[in-house]
């Protein structure tokens, strides 16, 4: 990704494909986000920018990978493949996680206590359905 595509993606605000994080959640709740994108139409979560656009970038990098890496190996089933990039946009670092469409759906986020729940996208929100 370059850095016009990141502020093309930044232009184009958050959306059902599209969710932006100034520093990422705990890892159940990064679990939500991408197990939504998998199961409807995949996604890129920013983590770096506000809610308002504005690139803050991530104050540490190891940090926002070691959630990202909990997310995926202790909350999500089946197992959902991601990737990421770093980004540096003003002397500021970005992620950008690309989560594409799954043809394993349902994936299910599971929360601490064990119970797993499937999320969607609808709009700019990550949404359980029933």
């Amino acid at each position: 990704m370059t850095i016009s595509d990141l502020k093309k993606l930044i232009l184009k605000k958050e959306g059902q494909q599209l969710e932006w994080k100034s520093t990422l959640p705990d890892a159940f709740r990064l679990a939500r986000t991408l197990v939504a994108f998998a199961n409807t139409s995949g996604g890129v979560v920013l983590v770096g920018v506000k809610d308002n656009g504005e690139v803050c970038g991530v104050a540490s990098e190891l940090r926002e990978l070691t959630i990202l890496q909990k997310a995926v190996e202790l909350h999500i089933e089946p197992e959902l493949r991601i990737a990421y990039e770093s980004v540096l946009i003003n002397d500021k670092r970005v992620l950008a996680v690309h989560v594409d469409e799954s043809s394993q759906k349902p994936h299910v986020a599971i929360d601490p206590q064990g119970t797993k729940k499937v999320y969607v996208r609808i709009k700019d929100k990550t949404t359980p359905t029933s």
